[in-house]
């Protein structure tokens, strides 16, 4: 059996941690009890959003409907599911290296004055107005109304 969190130490009324030992522990500010708490039912009773609080975070007992052998089949599932995550890195990683040495090798067989430009660092901005290819068509009168 496997308990919920619980807060009834700090919400159970009438108890020494409810309230400290100045009597300072109530909504209101003076003893164990008050006016306002009694008018709203109570210390957290009723269905005031305290009561209600107090309601969800009482003590209760909490049933795993769960075999062992669910847990080992999840565990396995987990297990393949990071393996197959992990494949996707490494093949990504193994493509990207890929891309790298064609660029290199396309780089080494340009002529020496082009070579040295493409080596080169370009941080230049991209132009705002150059013209890029999309899949959708363009809208008719959009440039002239930025």
């Amino acid at each position: 059996m496997m308990l919920r969190y619980t807060a009834r130490r700090f919400f159970a009324s009438g108890s020494a941690s409810a309230t400290s030992s100045s009597g300072a522990g109530s909504a209101g500010g003076g003893g164990g009890s008050s006016s306002k708490a009694s008018k709203k039912g109570g210390e957290g009773g009723g269905d005031t959003r305290f009561g209600l609080l107090r309601k969800t975070l009482e003590l209760s007992e909490y049933v795993e409907t769960r075999t062992a052998d669910e847990f080992a089949s999840d565990a396995k599932a987990a297990k393949e599911w990071t393996r197959e995550r992990s494949r996707a890195y490494m093949n990504r990683r193994k493509e990207e290296g890929e891309k790298l040495k064609m660029k290199i090798e396309a780089v080494e067989k340009l002529p020496e004055p082009f070579r040295s430009l493409a080596k080169k660092d370009n941080h230049a901005v991209f132009p705002a107005n150059k013209h890029v290819w999309t899949l959708t068509p363009p809208i008719a009168g959009f440039r002239e109304q930025l």
